[in-house]
C-alpha cells in the first residue's frame, strides 16, 4: 500500500476517536501528510541527480587523466550529446642519461666483445671478453655529490676545468679469490660524479679469470671523463 494511503488510514482511525469534528482533522492530516511525502520524494530525486552528476564528472575526469575508457574517444563517437570534461595530464619529465647505452658506446672495440650486460638509469655493467677471460666493467653516474663525498677525493688530481680524478687499484670487495678492482672516480665542479670500475673477473664473488682487468686505467679515466654522461 502506498505511503500516503497508509498515512491517511491511520489518521482516519485516530480521528474517529475524537469528539470534535473528525473529518476536518483527517482532511488537515492528509494534506500535511501529502506535503511531507512530496518533500521526501523531492529530496530523494535531488540526491539521485547529484549522485549521477558526481559519477558522470568523476568518470570523465578519470578517463581524461588516466587514459581509461570514456576519455577523449567517447566524445568523437556517435554518443548521445553528453558534455565531456577534458583534464590535461601533467607534463612528462625529460627521460634520463641511459648509463648502459653510454658505457657500451665508449668501450674500445678492438677485439673486445660484450658477453653480457645489465643495469639501467644511473647504474650499468658490462661483462667484456677479449679472448683472455671475462672482465666486469661497471659505472655509477650521480649528481650533487660535491658535499656528500667529503674527504673521499683526497689525493685526487685536479684538471684545468676543476674536475677531480681519483684513480685506485685495490683488491675486490666481494670475496672472489685474486680479484682486482681498478676504478677511475671523477667529480665535476658542479657536483656531477662518474665512477667507472673494472675487475679481472666477470663476477666479483668468484675467483679471478684473468691477470688484470680488460680495460687499462687510462681507458677507465677516458670513459669516466667523456661528456656523453651528461649530454
Amino acid at each position: 500500500m502506498p505511503f500516503e494511503d497508509e498515512l491517511g488510514n491511520a489518521l482516519r482511525r485516530a480521528g474517529d476517536g475524537f469528539t470534535t469534528d473528525g473529518h476536518a482533522l483527517v482532511e488537515a492530516g492528509e494534506r500535511r501528510g501529502r506535503r511531507l511525502v512530496a518533500r521526501r520524494r523531492a529530496a530523494v530525486v535531488g540526491g539521485s541527480v547529484l549522485t549521477l552528476a558526481a559519477i558522470a564528472t568523476g568518470g570523465a575526469y578519470t578517463g581524461g587523466l588516466f587514459g581509461g575508457a570514456g576519455g577523449s574517444g567517447g566524445g568523437s563517437g556517435g554518443g548521445g550529446g553528453h558534455s565531456q570534461v577534458n583534464v590535461a595530464a601533467p607534463p612528462e619529465l625529460p627521460a634520463k642519461a641511459d648509463a648502459r647505452a653510454v658505457l657500451e658506446s665508449l668501450v674500445p672495440k678492438n677485439g673486445i666483445t660484450v658477453a653480457s650486460k645489465g643495469g639501467g638509469g644511473d647504474y650499468a655493467y658490462l661483462v667484456l671478453d677479449d679472448g683472455k677471460g671475462a672482465s666486469l666493467v661497471q659505472v655509477n653516474v650521480q649528481e650533487q655529490m660535491g658535499a656528500a663525498l667529503g674527504g673521499h677525493m683526497s689525493g685526487a688530481t685536479t684538471l684545468p676545468d676543476g674536475t677531480k680524478v681519483l684513480e685506485t687499484k685495490q683488491p675486490g670487495e666481494k670475496g672472489g679469490k685474486g680479484v682486482l678492482w681498478w676504478s677511475a672516480d671523477t667529480l665535476r665542479p658542479d657536483g656531477r660524479r662518474v665512477v667507472v670500475s673494472a675487475f679481472n673477473t666477470g663476477n666479483q664473488s668468484k675467483p679471478a679469470t684473468r691477470k688484470e682487468p680488460v680495460l687499462t686505467m687510462e681507458q677507465l679515466r677516458t670513459i669516466a671523463l667523456d661528456p656523453k654522461w651528461f649530454g
